[in-house]
């Protein structure tokens, strides 16, 4: 057998594009062939471009359909990609340049989207173990050098092991998504474990879950093309999820005393009072009012005043993503943007 030739990959520096989420700009070419990726900060642009620079110093061969090391990749099986292997180098592809409340939506949405697409009914001894599984697999990339690799954890037990050996033989290949099957999907996302309707902002994140991670293997040239197109499924209720009823808003008298109320449940539920003052007053999320500090909260100089108003600079909210999503460790999103704001960050 004869030897490979030889790869000339050349890796520029990071550049700026303004106007994009992801405007850090890492490009390169192998062989000639052009190809770039976005992160939304100079360090994590940086980090990719020094993994790929290592990549080259190592030696290791680059993919000619993306252009990243074929190290970071797990091998393609005889039957094709599945969805399984698929969804796990996809999460590990975007984990680096995701918020945490991005990548805890996108695990648990593509778990779902596993499990819809498994080509046998699970067995008994399997059931068990499969969730657990896919969620060990799926939430833990191994992140090296700003880069994330699919895990490859040890299944925890003898339901887990049996799982991880069926799921791998039964997950559906990407060539067996048709239109059809994605219809089939989307209408499995709509239905809880119970077979009730979803809430409309579930199903809702779970589609674009499922739609983004589809739209990447048409990139990647997995999918000649997209099987989401056309599909017309739908959450149940969406007319009622826009409609606002009256009946269930506070008037002035009641939410005093809802209030008044709290503070007599415990010393602790004290507390609680003023940010909930603050969430029905300024019409504020919960996260938002927690992000609040003393430095954006400005007061009327006559507190006697009854027309006086103050003023709230509502800048960064107080997101709970939890611990294993956070590149810190903090169980807050460290990344969280406040909603409905420009490029100033803020409100």
């Amino acid at each position: 057998m004869s030897a490979l030739r030889p790869q000339k990959v050349i890796i520029q520096d990071v550049q700026l594009r303004k106007g994009r989420a992801s405007k850090f700009q890492v490009r390169w070419t192998v062989d000639g062939a052009p190809h770039q990726r976005g992160r939304r900060t100079r360090e994590e642009a940086g980090a990719y471009r020094d993994a790929l620079r290592d990549a080259v110093r190592a030696g290791v061969r680059f993919r000619t359909d993306d252009g990243e090391p074929e190290s970071w990749h797990e091998p393609v099986t005889e039957g094709g990609v599945t969805i399984y292997t698929a969804a796990r180098q996809y999460l590990a592809a975007e984990w680096v340049a995701w918020s945490a409340s991005s990548r805890r939506g996108a695990y648990d949405g593509l778990v779902q989207v596993i499990e819809a697409t498994v080509t046998a009914p699970v067995p008994p001894v399997v059931a068990a173990g499969l969730r657990p599984w896919l969620r060990a697999c799926l939430s833990a990339p191994t992140v090296t050098a700003g880069v994330a690799i699919p895990a490859d954890p040890e299944p925890s037990g003898f339901e887990q092991a049996e799982a991880a050996a069926w799921i791998g033989e039964h997950s559906l290949p990407l060539a067996g998504l048709t239109p059809a099957k994605a219809d089939e999907v989307l209408r499995r996302l709509a239905l809880t474990v119970d077979g009730q309707p979803k809430a409309v902002a579930s199903f809702k994140r779970q589609r674009s879950v499922f739609s983004k991670f589809v739209r990447a293997q048409v990139r990647l040239a997995r999918l000649d093309t997209n099987p989401l197109e056309g599909t017309e499924v739908k959450a149940a209720s969406t007319a009622k999820a826009k409609a606002i009823d009256p009946g269930v808003v506070p008037d002035g008298r009641t939410a005093r005393v809802l209030l008044q109320a709290v503070a007599l449940v415990s010393p602790a539920a004290r507390q609680l009072v003023a940010p909930m003052a603050v969430v029905w007053l300024a019409g504020l999320r919960p996260s938002e009012v927690a992000g609040l500090t003393v430095e954006q909260i400005l007061l009327p100089e006559d507190p006697d005043d009854s027309e006086a108003c103050g003023v709230l600079e509502v800048r960064t909210p107080r997101v709970v993503a939890g611990s294993r999503y956070t590149n810190n460790g903090s169980a807050f999103d460290e990344r969280a943007k406040t909603k409905g704001t420009g490029a100033a960050g803020g409100r």
